[in-house]
């Protein structure tokens, strides 16, 4: 098998999963956050705009791949 093959199949199954995706709705939705601003007091951050920050840090994280779990948040 070819990497083109391979390329194919994984084009495949993206759109596979992008058609249920639509079908249940969820396609435009974006993700969760995984931190949210309780975690962050909870972890000794005073409430205020460095707490916003961080949080914004924080998605922006998420969505760059750098966890995606709570507990690995």
């Amino acid at each position: 098998m070819g990497a083109g093959t391979c390329r194919a199949a994984a084009g495949r199954r993206s759109y596979a999963a992008l058609g249920l995706a639509t079908r249940h709705g969820i396609a435009d939705q974006p993700a969760a956050a995984l931190v949210r601003g309780c975690d962050l007091i909870a972890a000794g951050v005073k409430p205020g705009p460095a707490l916003g920050d961080l949080l914004a840090a924080a998605y922006e994280a998420q969505l760059d791949g750098a966890f995606s779990s709570r507990a690995a948040g």
